[in-house]
């Protein structure tokens, strides 16, 4: 599974399962590491702050890397000794190029753990991570604690239910072409 699944499939469970279900990826490596860049103050993102301007749009051709592709490049976009051998040219040109290459929702979450604001899209707690992997973060990050409404996440799961609404539709209507193609050329 891709990092933006299983999150999404931990948000959307009452809070008290959420560690229990996430402890079940402990070793999905894209995941730690997002996580941690997340949640752990020692991760210290040296790219600015925001979504950089990247070509997100799917296009025909090779299917997109995985994530798990670009591990590697993780220490140079933190502050780190990789990083610090680098212009921070190259270390953005390495950062854009790899968010064209993975799922537009993978990169979406790259960017929210780059700016520690995974919480912003996923009801997910530092103190959920903390408990589904008790060794990943050294330091947490230091922010204003506050409980999501029920309210608050019934609206984010209306809102991710109607996103998968619209992934259905393309790929019913992907399905239909297929089938067509196919009993154009069964009728040859």
């Amino acid at each position: 599974m891709q990092v933006f699944e299983i999150l999404e499939e931990v948000a959307a469970l009452p809070t008290e399962q959420q560690a229990t279900q996430l402890s079940k990826y402990s070793q999905h490596p894209a995941l730690r590491y997002v996580l941690k860049w997340n949640y752990d103050s020692t991760i210290v993102s040296i790219l600015p702050e925001g979504s950089p301007p990247f070509n997100s749009a799917e296009e025909d051709g090779p299917p997109r890397s995985s994530l798990r592709e670009y591990l590697q490049l993780f220490p140079t976009f933190v502050r780190s000794g990789v990083s610090a051998k680098m212009k921070m040219l190259q270390i953005e040109k390495s950062f854009i190029d790899m968010l064209e290459h993975i799922d537009a929702e993978e990169a979406e979450v790259v960017v929210l753990a780059k700016d520690k604001n995974l919480e912003s899209k996923y009801l997910i707690s530092l103190s959920v991570v903390t408990e589904a992997f008790p060794n990943l973060i050294s330091q947490p990050v230091e922010s204003e604690v506050r409980e999501i409404t029920p309210e608050e996440k019934a609206a984010r799961l209306k809102q991710l239910a109607e996103q998968k609404k619209e992934k259905a539709k393309l790929l019913n209507a992907e399905a239909r072409e297929l089938i067509k193609e196919a009993k154009q050329l069964e009728a040859v």
